[in-house]
Formats: structure tokens, C-alpha cells, sequence
């Protein structure tokens, strides 16, 4: 499915009740993805196939996919925790309760810290954090890697 198939029946399923479904988009419904899409910077991947998309733009896709709905409330816990691991989420939203919980003597700030962070998360850790600790699990339990980091030289990135 592409981007815009993505958001689509995001949509769909986001913002009606569904009682019988029957998979037809107003010029409406597709008007208010287009506009989602250009509002989290898909604009030019509108056509491309979401399987073809880097992480981090996926990370945009999903957002989008919460937006088009108009939500009150939306939860960054998928995202800062990594995507398509099982552990992703429930890691995210540990990371963001504790850092909620740190900011709340800054009552008018927190809102601020809250996005701060979750961007930071986001454009740093791409993999989510859980990802990064996959990957650094897995670059140091390779044969010989804690020998050669302590020895100074850099490892090799696969």
C-alpha cells in the first residue's frame, strides 16, 4: 500500500463508526489526507510504496495515520520506543512517564519539554530506543568486538 492508501484507510477506521463497511472516500476524506500528508512533510511521498520508505519517514506515515483522525489526545510511546518491536511501546511509554514525572515542577514548560523530548527521541534514536539497544547488543556480541572497543578501534557498522 502506498502512503496515501495508508492514511486513507487510516481514516477510514479512525474517524467513522463503522457499522457495514464499504470502502468508498469522499473528495472530502481525500482532500483531508492530502492536506496530513503535507502536514508531517510526506507531501512528495504521497505515491510510494510504505514498505520503500526510511525509518524515519515511517515514523512520519504512522504519525500521520494518528492525525488524519483529529485526535484529542495522541500517545508518542510507539515511536520514541521503536516500531515493530514488541517491547517498543511498553519501553516508550516507561521513558515517557519518567520524563512527565521529572518535568512536572515546570508546569508551564512541561508541555514544551514533553514535545522537546519526544523529537529528540525521535530524529536521534530512529530505531526507537529499543531498537538502538538491539543493535548495540548486537554489535557487541559479535566475536572479538568488547576486545577491539577497548583496545580503541571503531567497529564496524553492518
Amino acid at each position: 500500500m502506498t502512503v496515501h492508501e495508508n492514511v486513507l484507510c487510516a481514516f477510514y477506521c479512525g474517524y467513522k463508526s463503522i457499522f457495514f463497511p464499504y470502502f468508498q472516500f469522499s473528495r472530502a476524506s481525500k482532500r483531508r489526507c492530502d492536506e496530513v500528508i503535507a502536514y508531517v512533510g510526506l507531501g512528495s511521498a504521497g505515491q510510494v510504496a510504505a514498505r520503500e520508505l526510511p525509518v524515519l519517514q515511517r515514523k512520519l506515515l504512522m504519525m500521520a495515520c494518528a492525525l488524519v483522525s483529529e485526535p484529542k489526545f495522541l500517545l508518542m510511546d510507539e515511536l520514541v520506543g521503536g516500531l515493530g518491536r514488541p517491547w517498543g511501546p511498553l519501553v516508550g511509554c516507561a521513558l515517557m512517564m519518567i520524563v512527565d514525572d521529572r518535568l512536572k515542577t515546570y508546569a508551564e514548560w512541561r508541555t514544551v519539554g514533553m514535545g522537546a523530548i519526544t523529537i529528540f527521541f525521535i530524529v536521534i534514536f530512529k530505531q526507537g530506543v529499543v531498537g538502538m539497544i538491539e543493535t548495540g547488543w548486537r554489535r557487541l556480541s559479535r566475536p572479538g568486538a568488547v576486545a577491539a572497543l577497548l583496545s580503541g578501534k571503531k567497529l564496524r557498522v553492518d
